[in-house]
């Protein structure tokens, strides 16, 4: 970014003390730095800082409004000291205000907001799509899908632990911990009514909820109707979910909006990864799991998923996970429809993004039971 502005000034405000590291910043200002001297501008590039957290202080405001009186107005003096008692006073909103009335939209009707671009862009790609060939659009967005689920990975042996947790109301459970990649673990209980526990071909059903395994007690009525079926229930947490949640790192709850699930997925979609794919590719490998657990014991691989989370089944099934029926409850349905949404849950909404997926496909796309490559 600062590379952009090389040789005109340029004024780098940092604050020493916010989570943003200030050696980082001071390493960036340094590396570029070097550009404004290929011009003979070295002293065009300034680096300010205050000692506080993370916010815009009155000694940075003071340093910004002297930059731009310095190169906008040629005024050469340096920046005033400001007293300790002596306090920036914001201006009142109304005389900061750009329209009439302080809203853009009131004072011109074909003012165009983010949404009204977004779905003026998922109505150009889903027109896009129609005029593609089906067999060929699904092809080629199984390719670009596999790219995505797939090249980011480390693979590694699932290597997988169990652990005895007894019986409940008639129920056998076992935790069961594995490497989904290098670096990275899954798990889920494996529950199932005691006197089918040594019973081949028991059908599995690998069930998806907000909180995994953390959730049981809630979920416990439709998981013990399941086994008393003759099933056995996978109940799994994909990476970032149950035991696996990471610390809170802001004063905000972890999935919030902001939240630590929320900056750790943008991180993931600023490298070229996502979230959503990362959990895709944690259902393949656990029906891998399944289908190796025990000798194989398990026969066929059901889905149940609650909310947003049947798109990680769905994914996964379009790139050859043997889930032969998904049963979804408040499932995610078209994405694109949810980009069109006038409102919409933003909790955790980072974990259901692929960024560049609705340029090949939409889950509606699949829904016919067509396989790629077919």
């Amino acid at each position: 970014i600062l590379l952009l502005f090389a040789p005109k000034p340029l004024l780098v405000l940092a604050a020493e003390y916010d989570f943003f590291p200030i050696e980082a910043t001071r390493r960036t200002v340094a590396r570029s730095r070097k550009f404004w001297a290929l011009h003979g501008k070295e002293e065009q590039l300034q680096l300010v800082e205050d000692a506080s957290p993370h916010r815009y202080t009155d000694a940075l405001a003071a340093e910004a409004a002297a930059f731009f009186r310095r190169h906008l107005l040629g005024d050469l003096h340096a920046v005033p000291t400001l007293p300790e008692e002596e306090r920036l006073r914001p201006l009142p909103p109304r005389e900061l205000w750009c329209t009439r009335g302080g809203h853009v939209r009131e004072q011109f009707p074909d003012a165009r907001i983010v949404r009204d671009e977004n779905i003026r862009r998922a109505a150009r790609l889903e027109a896009r799509r129609e005029r593609t060939k089906r067999r060929e659009l699904l092809r080629e967005a199984e390719r670009w899908l596999r790219e995505k689920v797939l090249r980011p990975r480390r693979p590694h042996a699932l290597n997988p632990r169990y652990v005895q947790m007894g019986i409940v109301d008639g129920l056998r459970s076992d935790y069961v911990l594995w490497w989904s990649q290098a670096g990275i673990m899954n798990s889920a209980y494996v529950i199932c009514a005691e006197n089918t526990e040594c019973a081949s071909e028991v059908p599995a059903v690998l069930a998806i909820w907000d909180g995994g395994t953390t959730e049981l007690a809630g979920h416990w009525g439709w998981i013990s109707g399941a086994c008393r079926a003759g099933k056995a229930v996978f109940v799994l947490n994909v990476s970032g979910v149950g035991p696996h949640a990471p610390y809170p790192i802001f004063d905000k709850p972890p999935h919030a909006f902001f939240g630590v699930m929320h900056k750790l997925a943008d991180d993931l979609i600023w490298i070229g990864d996502s979230l959503a794919a990362m959990r895709t590719y944690d259902v393949l490998r656990a029906t891998e799991l399944i289908r190796t657990a025990h000798g194989g014991r398990y026969g066929r691989i059901d889905g149940y998923a609650e909310g947003r989370n049947d798109m990680y089944l769905r994914l996964a099934q379009v790139l050859g996970a043997p889930i032969e029926s998904i049963e979804a409850v408040g499932g995610i349905g078209s994405v694109t429809e949810w980009v069109r949404a006038a409102d919409y849950e933003e909790e955790e909404a980072f974990s259901y993004i692929i960024p560049g997926m609705l340029a090949y496909f939409d889950l509606p796309d699949w829904s016919d039971g067509e396989q790629p490559g077919e």
